[in-house]
């Protein structure tokens, strides 16, 4: 359990600069373009470790044809969320990035959890307005001015 948390959280920065550099991108050439180079990027990135660490084996290759059309819904998911990303981020600070994606997370999960396993309670729905209301006094603190003009 541990190391899943520890990994998580090394996600987070990583989730963090490669949104940044593919925002940057996205303003040099294009949401479009710069959605195609991070997936270009990606898709070289994972040959080189699937071949340094023994996973492009022909069986596991393979496999991928035996699998139904939906396998491969993640890698189309992940270009809308790219793109939307790639517009968004030059508009907000990291760290409002970071909170309205989260909220657009948590929200997405209670549906899911909802639909898919039906889970949804009240505490999680609290949870998720917990953060909500977060966000909205970070958004509150953001829009009074400082004192000092800074």
């Amino acid at each position: 359990m541990l190391v899943g948390i520890l990994m998580a959280l090394s996600a987070g920065p990583v989730r963090v600069a490669a949104r940044t550099l593919n925002a940057r991108v996205g303003e040099q050439v294009g949401v479009g373009t710069g959605t195609l180079c991070n997936y270009i990027g990606g898709l070289a990135a994972a040959l080189l470790v699937l071949a340094a660490t023994g996973g492009a084996q022909g069986a596991q290759v393979g496999a991928l044809l035996g699998q139904p059309w939906w396998v491969l819904s993640g890698g189309a998911v992940g270009v809308l969320f790219v793109m939307l990303s790639n517009k968004a981020v030059p508009k907000l600070s990291a760290l409002e990035m970071t909170l309205l994606t989260l909220l657009g997370q948590i929200g997405g999960s209670l549906v899911m959890d909802g639909i898919l396993s039906g889970t949804l309670s009240a505490g999680r729905a609290a949870g998720g307005l917990l953060v909500l209301l977060g966000l909205a006094l970070h958004q509150r603190a953001r829009a009074i001015p400082n004192p000092d003009g800074k």
